[in-house]
C-alpha cells in the first residue's frame, strides 16, 4: 500500500521534471535561435 503510494509520488515529481526539462529546453531553443541570428548578422557585418 505504502508502496503505492510511494510509486505514485515518483511518477508525480518525475512528470514535474519533465515539465522543467521541457521549460529549458524551450529557453534553449529560443536564446540559441537569437545566437544564430547574431551570428548571421556578424557574418553580414564582416562583409
Amino acid at each position: 500500500d505504502s508502496h503505492e503510494q510511494r510509486l505514485c509520488h515518483c511518477r508525480q515529481e518525475a512528470t514535474n521534471a519533465t515539465r522543467i526539462i521541457h521549460d529549458n529546453y524551450d529557453q534553449l531553443e529560443v536564446r540559441s535561435a537569437a545566437i544564430k541570428s547574431l551570428g548571421e548578422l556578424d557574418i553580414f557585418l564582416a562583409w
